[in-house]
């Protein structure tokens, strides 16, 4: 544990999986179309994202249970508000690129940032899930993503991606419950790595929750809880990884800050998206070497962002500093 009593280990997890985001992004900016044949975004993409999302579970159910209402406020401005402010500033970019503006395309610029609308999907689910003892009504809550997630995508944004989020974030908090923790983590995991290399050598292009939504079909739920799998048995085997070389990473202040990471490095990888990049970037070296250097530099960033006020405020949904230091 760490002097603020936090668990070094679970930042430092953090820290690895949010640079494989900036990774993941990194390769699909620079190799262009075919990046999801890439070897490294398909090795990334088959645990990364679901085991953020096992972990913000995990994490979750303590803050639920012990903040309850008040969480559930502080929760939405914390992940609603860099959702409103980024959507705000691409809609000004968009008056001064078109004089007339449709509910469609005005709606489109504040769909953005995903794995927050995810997450806050998810926390908003948990909540109601906890929020009542009535078993009929917990299982309705338990369901609502997933029932959402079939019938309301092109109603609530990124409903599609909760059939994977969810599963994975309801684990988490199941985990939590049981009291898992790190001790649980050990060499027996490293059992898992065969069928994760058989999830790896099987995934196809077409089978990621981004092309391959869930819906009723056999097929597709087929693919589903294939996802499920290549996540947990991938998953199982990068958490036995980071258990044995964590605290040698001393990446846990940067484990702290993902949330922040995440949201410069989206307006980072927008610039990009506008820039003429030379060929050679493409290529596997000058990625890895690329993603290091936006992670970093989106880290830095928030860092010094996050201490204005105005800024801190709505871009990450953090209160002022100066809040801060008054309330200690």
């Amino acid at each position: 544990m760490s002097q603020s009593g936090r668990d070094a280990f679970w930042d430092n997890t953090r820290a690895v999986l949010m640079w494989f985001v900036v990774l993941g992004h990194t390769i699909q900016h620079f190799v262009g179309a075919g990046f999801f044949s890439h070897p490294l975004f398909k090795a990334i993409y088959l645990f990364h994202i679901p085991l953020f999302f096992f972990i913000s579970g995990y994490f979750a159910l303590p803050s639920i249970r012990k903040h309850r209402f008040t969480g559930l406020k502080k929760m939405t401005f914390r992940l609603l508000s860099p959702i409103f402010t980024i959507g705000s500033l691409q809609l000004i970019l968009l008056l001064c690129q078109e004089n007339t503006l449709t509910l469609s395309s005005v709606w489109k610029c504040y769909v953005c940032l995903w794995f927050l609308w995810s997450l806050f999907e998810c926390q908003f689910c948990a909540y109601l899930l906890l929020a009542t003892r009535i078993l009929i009504l917990r299982l309705g809550a338990l369901c609502l993503p997933l029932i959402l997630c079939l019938i309301a995508p092109k109603y609530i944004p990124y409903a599609d991606y909760l059939g994977l989020a969810w599963p994975c974030f309801i684990v988490g908090m199941f985990a939590r419950h049981k009291g898992f923790s790190r001790l649980r983590i050990t060499r027996h995991w490293y059992w898992a790595t065969p069928a994760a290399i058989l999830c790896f050598l099987l995934f196809q292009n077409d089978w990621y929750v981004y092309t391959c939504p869930l819906s009723l079909s056999l097929d597709s739920i087929g693919v589903a809880l294939f996802r499920l799998v290549a996540a947990l048995t991938t998953g199982c085997v990068f958490l036995a990884l980071m258990n044995q070389c964590a605290d040698k990473l001393h990446m846990a202040t940067i484990g702290t800050a993902t949330l922040g990471i995440y949201i410069v490095q989206s307006v980072l990888f927008k610039i990009i998206s506008h820039l003429h990049l030379p060929a050679y970037l493409s290529q596997t070296w000058a990625i890895l070497a690329a993603s290091l250097a936006i992670f970093y530099l989106s880290y830095l960033t928030y860092a010094l962002t996050k201490k204005v006020p105005i800024v801190g405020t709505l871009a990450y949904g953090t209160a002022p500093s100066i809040h801060t230091k008054r309330v200690q």
